[in-house]
């Protein structure tokens, strides 16, 4: 999978483009793993590692500017990938961006705060205060 253009060795969006149905099965696989085949999503991580490792502020910046637009589970399955690649307690603007976009997301379908893990009920509270879920 080529995802670095020639002449500019950080991620574009459009190099993740064809990975947009990918992200989302391991949004869904995320919330609910049950409800769908991990195969949908097969080896993601194992093929997104190296490239997110190597330049973790290009990944994030090439992966928000394409699924930040798109939102919903998109959005939740690329902020849950990113964290698994480059840590839960990662800091980029990018990532948190997705992060709080992912955040909102669940918090408007009615997600209560039980289901959330401890990083994302952490950056909630750090974001928007205690007692607002």
């Amino acid at each position: 999978m080529k995802i670095f253009r020639s002449h500019d060795p950080s991620p574009h969006p459009s190099s993740l483009q064809g990975q947009l149905p990918r992200i989302r099965a391991y949004g869904q696989f995320n919330l609910d793993p049950r409800s769908i085949d991990s195969s949908s999503f097969g080896t993601l991580e194992a093929e997104l590692y190296p490239v997110a490792t190597a330049d973790p502020d290009g990944f994030t910046r090439a992966l928000s500017q394409l699924v930040l637009p798109v939102g919903g589970l998109v959005v939740y399955g690329a902020a849950r990938l990113t964290g698994s690649l480059l840590g839960w307690r990662f800091n980029g603007a990018h990532y948190l961006a997705m992060l709080d976009a992912a955040l909102e997301w669940r918090h408007q379908e009615g997600t209560t705060a039980s289901h959330l893990a401890p990083y994302e009920l952490d950056r909630w509270h750090e974001v928007k205060g205690y007692n607002t879920w």
